[in-house]
């Protein structure tokens, strides 16, 4: 990538952080209230943390995200994109992807034009959202493996560059492994192909998924490299670090091997200290877990039965957010809220109607 073009993104980066230094009025979270059921759920961030569970009916697996004050929310299953107004959460526009065969996540590049990985594609995608013309984006072709596909899933925006993961499995032998990368799109200066491939990075882990995270500098980035479902005996899986900079992975924060199970999603409060949701094969569960890097694992949060990745965080009321799944009219779902310093709980269940699939900080 052009030096000049890092250097630009990481001033973008650290000025959109230190303009949003700010205190949060809302979590947003998409929510499994029933089997194949969704809705859109919000409380607010401040104690005593006053919920609206099921303000709107989604597809159960739904993406939000906030991009310049909206929120734009991924259908993945009904392949739709929800544009919604904050704080109300009120439906602008719902734009139609069916293009896209298996749509995994969004990113907005600029104002306008929606950046959407197809995990059944060879190429990512752009969305208009000012027209809601589809057209194909950016192709990921040479990162391809043997199948034909890369297999992208999650993606993250640093500045003006977006970081595309790129799982690379045999879906024929979905044991085999071509070595997990990212893709990496800089900025083109085009209002409707804004971003185009520049590069990518090797990883050292397996099966990239879940919300990635820069770091305050915006020159690291972090990820979950999990693998597959109860392989976490092995050394290369975990919490993934990258170094934007010089477009290298710097290996593991903390490994599977370090946790004790499968690695979900996870957070980063600084550069040394994360908190990170881990799963057990004895019973179907979602721990949470509070590390710091050269230490290791310093304590076991929480237990709930069931099986959730999401996991968000407040850096500036410094409070973690963390699912408990839904389990029946006796356990409704929600979430629990601890202190990102002195790891205590600080709410009880923040009832959401159900479930937490994904969860976000809306500053």
């Amino acid at each position: 990538m052009p030096k000049s073009a890092i250097v630009l993104a990481i001033c973008l980066s650290a000025g959109a952080a230190h303009a949003q230094i700010h205190p949060s009025h809302q979590v947003i979270a998409t929510v499994e209230s029933s089997w194949n059921q969704g809705a859109l759920s919000y409380f607010e961030s401040a104690s005593p943390w006053p919920a609206s569970p099921e303000v709107d009916k989604l597809s159960v697996n739904s993406i939000p995200h906030e991009f310049f004050g909206q929120l734009y929310v991924l259908e993945c299953d009904e392949r739709v994109v929800q544009v919604r107004e904050l704080p109300s959460l009120k439906l602008l526009d719902a734009l139609k992807i069916s293009a896209v065969a298996a749509p995994r996540d969004l990113v907005m590049v600029g104002s306008r034009m929606a950046l959407i990985s197809d995990h059944d594609s060879d190429h990512l995608w752009w969305l208009d959202t000012w027209t809601g013309d589809l057209a194909q984006g950016p192709s990921l072709r040479d990162h391809a493996d043997a199948d034909g596909y890369p297999d992208v899933t999650r993606m993250a925006l640093v500045g003006q560059d977006v970081y595309v993961q790129m799982q690379r499995y045999d879906r024929a032998n979905p044991n085999i492994e071509y070595g997990a990368r990212l893709a990496v799109l800089g900025p083109a200066f085009n209002p409707l192909e804004p971003a185009v491939l520049v590069g990518s990075i090797d990883l050292q882990g397996f099966r990239p998924d879940h919300r990635m995270q820069a770091n305050a500098a915006g020159d690291k980035l972090w990820l979950s490299a999990p693998g597959l479902n109860d392989d976490w005996g092995w050394y290369d899986r975990g919490i993934e670090e990258v170094d934007l900079i010089n477009g290298v992975s710097l290996g593991f924060v903390m490994t599977e091997t370090h946790f004790g199970g499968d690695l979900g999603g996870f957070v980063m409060v600084d550069d040394n200290k994360g908190f990170a949701i881990v799963h057990t094969s004895i019973v179907a569960s979602t721990h949470l877990r509070v590390f710091e890097r050269n230490v290791g694992q310093l304590a076991e949060l929480h237990v709930a039965f069931g099986r959730l990745e999401c996991i968000a965080h407040d850096r500036v009321r410094r409070q973690i957010f963390f699912p408990v799944p839904h389990g029946g009219p006796s356990a409704p779902g929600g979430v629990l809220v601890f202190s990102a310093d002195t790891h205590q709980q600080l709410s009880g269940l923040i009832e959401l109607g159900g479930g937490p699939r994904e969860l976000i900080v809306v500053q």
